[in-house]
Protein backbone atom coordinates (compact mmCIF):
# COMPACT_ATOMS: atom_id res chain seq x y z
CA UNK A 1 0.00 0.00 0.00
CA UNK A 2 1.98 3.25 -1.44
CA UNK A 3 -0.20 5.37 0.67
CA UNK A 4 0.56 3.90 3.98
CA UNK A 5 4.23 3.72 3.25
CA UNK A 6 3.77 7.69 2.09
CA UNK A 7 2.05 7.87 5.81
CA UNK A 8 4.61 6.32 7.61
CA UNK A 9 7.38 8.31 6.34
CA UNK A 10 5.18 11.61 7.10
CA UNK A 11 4.66 10.71 10.64
CA UNK A 12 8.47 9.72 10.79
CA UNK A 13 9.36 13.59 10.49
CA UNK A 14 9.26 14.76 14.97
CA UNK A 15 7.85 18.11 13.48
CA UNK A 16 4.89 16.52 11.85
CA UNK A 17 3.83 13.96 14.80
CA UNK A 18 4.31 17.19 17.34
CA UNK A 19 2.24 19.33 15.52
CA UNK A 20 -1.10 18.16 16.91
CA UNK A 21 -3.04 19.01 13.69
CA UNK A 22 -0.53 17.17 11.76
CA UNK A 23 -0.78 14.04 13.74
CA UNK A 24 -4.45 14.06 13.56
CA UNK A 25 -4.88 14.47 9.98
CA UNK A 26 -2.16 11.71 9.22
CA UNK A 27 -4.28 9.29 12.47
CA UNK A 28 -7.49 10.06 10.13
CA UNK A 29 -5.49 9.63 6.52
CA UNK A 30 -3.54 6.54 8.27
CA UNK A 31 -6.79 4.82 9.18
CA UNK A 32 -7.53 4.60 5.59
CA UNK A 33 -4.57 2.64 4.82
CA UNK A 34 -4.11 0.55 8.11
CA UNK A 35 -3.03 -2.17 7.20
CA UNK A 36 -0.10 -1.12 4.82
CA UNK A 37 0.34 2.00 7.28
CA UNK A 38 1.05 0.38 10.44
CA UNK A 39 3.28 -2.73 8.82
CA UNK A 40 5.76 0.89 7.49
CA UNK A 41 5.58 2.68 10.80
CA UNK A 42 6.81 0.01 13.03
CA UNK A 43 10.08 -0.18 11.07
CA UNK A 44 11.37 3.37 12.20
CA UNK A 45 11.50 5.95 14.17
CA UNK A 46 11.39 5.94 18.22
CA UNK A 47 8.35 4.93 20.44
CA UNK A 48 7.76 8.30 21.46
CA UNK A 49 4.25 8.36 23.61
CA UNK A 50 3.03 10.58 20.54
CA UNK A 51 4.19 7.36 17.83
CA UNK A 52 3.06 4.86 20.09
CA UNK A 53 -1.02 6.91 20.61
CA UNK A 54 -1.00 7.25 16.88
CA UNK A 55 -0.07 3.46 16.17
CA UNK A 56 -2.70 2.10 19.33
CA UNK A 57 -5.39 4.11 17.40
CA UNK A 58 -5.05 2.95 13.70
CA UNK A 59 -4.71 -0.53 14.95
CA UNK A 60 -8.01 -0.38 16.95
CA UNK A 61 -9.61 1.46 13.73
CA UNK A 62 -8.23 -1.43 11.43
CA UNK A 63 -9.28 -4.07 13.99
CA UNK A 64 -13.00 -2.82 14.21
CA UNK A 65 -12.95 -2.81 10.02
CA UNK A 66 -12.75 -6.50 10.52
CA UNK A 67 -9.01 -6.73 8.04
CA UNK A 68 -9.69 -10.30 7.41
CA UNK A 69 -5.90 -11.78 6.49
CA UNK A 70 -4.34 -8.88 6.15
CA UNK A 71 -3.76 -9.18 9.72
CA UNK A 72 -1.36 -11.83 8.79
CA UNK A 73 1.04 -9.18 7.11
CA UNK A 74 0.65 -7.14 10.06
CA UNK A 75 1.50 -9.81 12.62
CA UNK A 76 4.39 -10.95 10.21
CA UNK A 77 5.66 -7.04 10.33
CA UNK A 78 5.93 -7.15 13.57
CA UNK A 79 8.18 -9.66 14.29
CA UNK A 80 11.05 -7.45 13.76
CA UNK A 81 9.88 -4.51 14.74
CA UNK A 82 10.97 -2.30 17.57
CA UNK A 83 9.13 -3.50 20.53
CA UNK A 84 7.26 -1.19 22.04
CA UNK A 85 5.98 0.20 19.00
CA UNK A 86 4.67 -3.44 18.03
CA UNK A 87 3.03 -3.75 21.46
CA UNK A 88 1.10 -0.62 21.00
CA UNK A 89 -0.23 -2.82 17.74
CA UNK A 90 -1.37 -5.13 19.39
CA UNK A 91 -2.72 -3.59 22.45
CA UNK A 92 -4.84 -1.45 19.47
CA UNK A 93 -6.10 -4.57 17.59
CA UNK A 94 -6.35 -6.64 21.13
CA UNK A 95 -8.87 -3.43 21.84
CA UNK A 96 -11.14 -2.87 18.67
CA UNK A 97 -11.12 -6.79 17.55
CA UNK A 98 -15.07 -7.64 17.45
CA UNK A 99 -15.72 -10.84 19.83
CA UNK A 100 -17.42 -13.01 16.89
CA UNK A 101 -14.79 -12.11 14.12
CA UNK A 102 -12.75 -15.21 14.38
CA UNK A 103 -9.61 -15.71 11.86
CA UNK A 104 -7.03 -18.25 10.80
CA UNK A 105 -3.32 -17.42 11.24
CA UNK A 106 -1.40 -18.66 8.11
CA UNK A 107 1.50 -20.55 8.93
CA UNK A 108 3.96 -17.65 8.65
CA UNK A 109 1.68 -15.66 11.02
CA UNK A 110 1.89 -18.05 13.58
CA UNK A 111 5.78 -18.11 13.48
CA UNK A 112 5.39 -14.41 13.88
CA UNK A 113 3.18 -15.09 16.48
CA UNK A 114 5.57 -17.04 18.48
CA UNK A 115 8.64 -14.95 17.74
CA UNK A 116 6.58 -11.66 19.14
CA UNK A 117 5.63 -13.81 22.76
CA UNK A 118 9.55 -13.59 23.62
CA UNK A 119 10.35 -10.17 22.37
CA UNK A 120 7.29 -7.96 23.82
CA UNK A 121 7.08 -6.50 26.90
CA UNK A 122 5.04 -8.38 29.42
CA UNK A 123 2.06 -5.87 29.17
CA UNK A 124 2.34 -6.41 25.55
CA UNK A 125 2.81 -10.55 26.00
CA UNK A 126 -0.80 -9.59 27.25
CA UNK A 127 -2.47 -8.29 24.93
CA UNK A 128 -1.00 -10.69 22.46
CA UNK A 129 -2.59 -13.29 24.16
CA UNK A 130 -6.07 -11.65 24.73
CA UNK A 131 -6.04 -10.48 20.34
CA UNK A 132 -5.04 -14.42 19.85
CA UNK A 133 -8.09 -15.50 21.88
CA UNK A 134 -10.46 -12.88 20.44
CA UNK A 135 -9.40 -13.76 16.91
CA UNK A 136 -10.23 -17.77 17.39
CA UNK A 137 -6.89 -19.38 17.86
CA UNK A 138 -6.85 -22.14 20.61
CA UNK A 139 -3.45 -22.52 20.37
CA UNK A 140 -2.84 -19.96 22.36
CA UNK A 141 -4.58 -21.25 25.63
CA UNK A 142 -0.92 -22.87 27.32
CA UNK A 143 0.70 -18.95 26.56
CA UNK A 144 -2.23 -17.25 28.58
CA UNK A 145 -1.52 -20.45 31.47
CA UNK A 146 2.20 -19.02 30.82
CA UNK A 147 1.90 -15.66 31.32
CA UNK A 148 -0.33 -16.40 34.54
CA UNK A 149 2.22 -18.56 36.03
CA UNK A 150 4.55 -15.95 35.39
CA UNK A 151 2.99 -12.68 37.30
CA UNK A 152 1.87 -14.83 40.27
CA UNK A 153 5.96 -16.13 40.50
CA UNK A 154 6.20 -11.81 40.18
CA UNK A 155 3.52 -11.58 42.76
CA UNK A 156 5.48 -13.82 45.30
CA UNK A 157 8.88 -12.26 44.80
CA UNK A 158 9.81 -10.35 47.90
CA UNK A 159 12.93 -9.30 46.29
CA UNK A 160 11.04 -7.31 43.81
CA UNK A 161 9.97 -4.27 45.49
CA UNK A 162 6.01 -3.41 46.06
CA UNK A 163 5.28 -1.39 43.08
CA UNK A 164 6.39 -4.41 40.74
CA UNK A 165 4.53 -6.89 42.62
CA UNK A 166 1.45 -4.78 42.67
CA UNK A 167 1.55 -4.10 38.86
CA UNK A 168 1.52 -7.55 38.00
CA UNK A 169 -0.87 -8.29 40.32
CA UNK A 170 -3.16 -5.36 38.16
CA UNK A 171 -2.41 -7.11 34.39
CA UNK A 172 -3.23 -10.64 36.08
CA UNK A 173 -6.79 -9.45 36.93
CA UNK A 174 -6.75 -7.44 33.80
CA UNK A 175 -6.06 -10.43 32.09
CA UNK A 176 -8.66 -12.77 33.97
CA UNK A 177 -10.87 -10.45 35.94
CA UNK A 178 -13.63 -13.42 36.21
CA UNK A 179 -11.58 -15.87 37.25
CA UNK A 180 -12.21 -17.20 41.01
CA UNK A 181 -9.07 -19.49 41.01
CA UNK A 182 -6.82 -16.27 39.84
CA UNK A 183 -8.34 -13.76 42.69
CA UNK A 184 -7.61 -16.80 45.47
CA UNK A 185 -4.24 -17.23 44.57
CA UNK A 186 -3.83 -13.37 44.90
CA UNK A 187 -5.73 -13.21 48.38
CA UNK A 188 -3.37 -16.37 49.64
CA UNK A 189 0.09 -13.88 49.03
CA UNK A 190 -1.45 -11.34 51.47
CA UNK A 191 0.06 -12.49 54.22
CA UNK A 192 1.15 -11.29 57.94
CA UNK A 193 4.70 -10.32 56.65
CA UNK A 194 3.07 -8.08 54.06
CA UNK A 195 2.72 -4.03 55.02
CA UNK A 196 -1.02 -3.15 55.54
CA UNK A 197 -0.69 -0.53 52.24
CA UNK A 198 0.67 -3.54 50.05
CA UNK A 199 -2.05 -5.61 51.23
CA UNK A 200 -4.69 -3.20 50.67
CA UNK A 201 -3.71 -2.25 47.69
CA UNK A 202 -3.53 -5.89 46.37
CA UNK A 203 -7.04 -6.16 47.22
CA UNK A 204 -8.37 -2.81 45.59
CA UNK A 205 -6.57 -4.34 42.42
CA UNK A 206 -9.14 -7.16 42.78
CA UNK A 207 -12.05 -4.61 43.29
CA UNK A 208 -11.32 -3.03 40.27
Amino acid sequence: DRAGVQLAAFIDRPANLSDRWLADAATSAAATHAAGFLASAVKQGEPTPERLNLLNTVANHLARSEPGVAVNNLIIALDDAEPRLAGAVIEGLAAGWPDDANITLNQAARTAFQRLRQQLRLEDQIHLARFAERTGNPETSSFRDELKSAMLARIEDEDLDDAQRLRATELLVGMAPEDLEVADQILARITPQASPEFCARMIGALRE
